[in-house]
């Protein structure tokens, strides 16, 4: 073990505010009402199993005795089953996470990291975790695996931290993180115990019959009586206790955005309010980069390469978002020159904040920072590394990162990874082909499709009309300008749509149709707009290219035509997925939502038919894309098929007459995606190639035919 005094440990506060992590009244007062419910629930339940038990050994007494004539043993069976049914609940297992991806460490392989966790653990007053874990994404958590022994005996406590964290956070911010972390350990003391405990144990035995229940729901769905009997005989047996159990569900969600702030004060305590403010900025910073590094990988996953360090590509992910938007402090928080100079300083603004979600328990982040600096607790920052607490780093985030790979289905077992280095110079190589210059304004970045018209039109058009060279320099100098509006127009339609298709609540009212039609008419209507755009810059560069020489003409109006095979296949393959997605989520929604049968039954046969459509649309056009042949671009070989790049194995079987299983869907709704995702890759880089061949003919017409070089304005 190392000693303590060889552990990188930031110092603690010395002057934080008296009763500053002290329990406020509020979460006091929602701790001792939970407690009451939880109660409550908890002797409804004991009363329903002594009561049907009882009824067991009643009725089989009078069965014996002749009592109700034949009744006795029948009426005896169905209360043994009402008793088996109740009693099941104390047995019933917590869902826990998979662990797939996660990694248990020990004290013998990070001594420093367990040394770090029992001086803070011992500063908080806290027991140490009996176990941590590793992990892959940007996350932390401490767990108290609960069962009924629990509500007597005291539960042991794990730690689980996330190396997509860890790879961004300062020692300072790491110590803040951990401290909120076991703070939440520190908060399951005195009453708490049973209220933390027994909520959840309540939980499961009101929800913990699982098997019953779904064989009772798959019966009824099918119309089966004995089905529809026993899923009736079910909701009667548990709709006391679940209409006792939701009274505490408020207070519990209350209660626990109450331990959030405590936490975050703990935190503070231990490491200052900044280092817990900032550590919360990176955490949503570390989200957003882990998932594009992901991202980033999956597309080389296409071409066989396979990293063997997901958090290198994680750190790259940063500098990449950072030149796309255009900002070098973008994922970074706020440079401060003394500890007192983080209480002057706002990091989350709440103006530009997300809607919070009603079911997140988490407070807005902007509500954290003002708690845990009010008062502020001033601290010195230790700006090293997390990572100096990990013996031998590289080997972990090896493992963790085939873990992730395993994970996702991306490689086989024993598939060789690859040099870092090696697979983020190719992703550099395609971030480079679809970063587009900024005086496009981002009429390019959103991925709308380009609609020019029939280019077979068009190229006529040029033949029997064609423009002056002044006319010509005098169109592409003002190419570009007012885009910016039509850009913020569109952004907002599709935001507006995609929240509308999100939040369908189970069904599509007529008042949602109406306003989806809305929106898509007025989000036709920039189409049109932006199709007059894409018309005038193919007319312009065009020309241009056939004056510039006729190698250029033919690779600029062949490169054309295959963006435009591309983008309709992207296209059909995006909308295929996402009727498909929509209509499968609404019918999920009915089910978990008890709808009528004959409303389930009419979408069932209306979501069938979608995915039907969705595997034919996939047919035609993969075979479409068997015609056509790759063109030049990074990372590709020229003239390689297309279709055998959208997708590497056979299409998925038709669907049968009598319905579809649950693994069907699964593979249609991958190969949708696989599709779509790939088409759209290649959309990116192929609009790119065409944006960079046209700025070369512009820049060699105006020189051949004199007039000044200079870019178009915006």
């Amino acid at each position: 073990m190392a000693r303590s005094a060889d552990v990188p440990y930031p110092p603690s506060p010395d002057d934080v505010p008296e009763g500053y992590t002290d329990y406020s009244p509020e979460y006091r007062s929602k701790q001792n009402w939970l407690l009451v419910w939880v109660y409550v629930v908890f002797m409804v339940y004991l009363a329903m199993v002594f009561a049907s038990g009882t009824a067991v050994v009643w009725f089989t007494a009078a069965g014996i005795k002749g009592w109700f004539c034949c009744a006795g043993f029948p009426l005896a069976l169905l209360s043994l089953g009402v008793f088996v049914y109740l009693v099941s609940g104390f047995f019933a297992k917590t869902e826990v996470e998979k662990q797939e991806l996660m990694i248990e460490v020990t004290e013998d392989d990070h001594p420093k990291l367990f040394a770090f966790i029992q001086r803070l653990s011992s500063e908080l007053g806290v027991d140490e975790p009996y176990k941590v874990h590793v992990f892959p994404e940007a996350n932390a958590a401490a767990l108290t695996p609960l069962g009924l022994v629990n509500l007597f005996a005291k539960p042991k406590r794990e730690l689980r931290v996330g190396i997509g964290l860890i790879n961004l956070l300062t020692l300072s911010e790491f110590k803040a993180v951990l401290a909120h972390e076991l703070g939440h350990f520190a908060q399951h003391g005195g009453a708490s115990v049973y209220t933390n405990r027994a909520a959840v144990i309540l939980g499961n035995m009101i929800r913990g019959h699982g098997t019953i229940d779904r064989f009772a729901e798959r019966l009824k769905r099918n119309g089966n009586l004995f089905g529809i009997l026993l899923y009736a005989f079910v909701w009667v047996i548990r709709f006391p206790l679940w209409l006792t159990a939701k009274f505490y569900g408020d207070l519990q969600h209350k209660l626990a955005r109450e331990a959030e702030f405590h936490a975050d004060r703990v935190a503070a305590a231990m490491a200052g309010s900044n280092a817990i403010v900032h550590g919360l900025f990176r955490a949503r910073v570390a989200d957003e980069t882990f998932s594009h590094a992901l991202s980033d990988l999956t597309k080389a996953a296409d071409h066989k390469l396979f990293t063997a360090d997901l958090f290198y590509h994680q750190h790259a992910a940063g500098d990449i978002l950072r030149r796309q938007k255009k900002d070098p402090e973008y994922g970074k928080p706020p440079k401060l020159d003394t500890p007192h100079h983080g209480k002057r300083v706002q990091v989350f603004d709440e103006d530009a904040e997300e809607d919070h979600p009603e079911d997140d328990y988490h407070p807005p982040m902007h509500e954290r920072e003002e708690h845990v600096k009010s008062p502020f607790v001033p601290a010195d920052d230790d700006n090293r590394s997390a990572w100096i607490l990990f013996d031998n780093p590289v080997e972990l985030r090896e493992r963790l990162t085939y873990k992730m790979y395993r994970a996702i289905g991306l490689i086989k077992k024993g598939t060789p990874l690859d040099d870092p280095k090696v697979v983020q110079k190719f992703i550099d190589d395609e971030h480079h082909e679809t970063t587009y210059d900024e005086r496009y304004q981002g009429a390019y970045d959103s991925g709308r499709y380009l609609r020019p018209g029939d280019l077979d039109d068009l190229d006529e058009l040029i033949r029997k009309e064609p423009w002056e060279d002044a006319r010509l320099a005098n169109v592409y100098e003002k190419l570009y300008g007012g885009l910016q509006d039509k850009v913020d127009e569109l952004k907002d339609v599709n935001d507006e749509l995609r929240r509308l298709r999100k939040n369908n609540d189970g069904e599509l009212t007529k008042k949602m149709k109406r306003k989806i039609k809305d929106l898509e008419r007025d989000r036709e209507d920039l189409y049109d707009w932006f199709g007059t755009f894409d018309r005038r810059v193919y007319l312009v560069f065009v020309q241009m290219s056939y004056r510039v020489d006729h190698d250029a003409y033919y690779e600029l109006t062949n490169r054309y035509r295959f963006h435009m095979a591309v983008q309709g296949i992207c296209k059909t393959a995006e909308g295929h997925f996402n009727e498909a997605e929509m209509y499968l989520a609404i019918y999920n929604a009915m089910q978990s939502g008890n709808a009528p049968q004959q409303v389930i039954a009419a979408h069932t046969t209306e979501t069938l038919h979608v995915f039907r459509e969705a595997r034919k649309g996939l047919k035609v056009l993969l075979r479409e894309a068997r015609e056509i042949n790759m063109p030049a671009m990074k990372n590709f070989e020229e003239g390689e098929r297309l279709a055998e790049f959208l997708l590497d194995e056979d299409l998925i079987r038709e669907a049968g007459e009598s319905g579809v299983s649950g693994k069907w869907i699964d593979k249609l709704f991958r190969q949708l995606s696989e599709v779509a995702r790939k088409s759209s890759r290649l959309h990116f880089k192929s609009l790119g190639q065409i944006l960079t061949l046209q700025d070369d003919i512009a820049a060699r017409f105006l020189i051949t035919k004199g007039f000044k070089q200079a870019k178009p304005t915006a």
